[in-house]
């Protein structure tokens, strides 16, 4: 998938897969570790959501799984030390 981000970088995680980042709540997470019947880690269900963060800006970009749609986009706050 390719996606541009507001700073105008082109983001692909075909070309750049360290841009995405599988996120999984805690009861996901609960769920997959209590679920006897996943034995290996080929087995583990994509969680709802997943991010991607850009290298240009730093800006993370939210999507459900399955969906081409952003549903949010977080914006780092700089932080200049004095």
């Amino acid at each position: 998938m390719r996606f541009a981000c507001e700073c105008g970088e082109t983001l692909s995680n075909s070309q750049n897969p360290d841009i995405e980042f599988r996120i999984y709540s805690d009861k996901e997470w609960i769920d997959i570790v209590e679920d006897e019947s996943i034995t290996s880690p080929l087995l583990i269900p994509y969680p709802e959501h997943y991010a991607w963060l850009c290298p240009n800006c730093n800006r993370v970009h939210l999507w459900k799984t399955g969906s081409s749609r952003r549903i949010a986009l977080f914006i780092p706050q700089v932080f200049i030390k004095k």
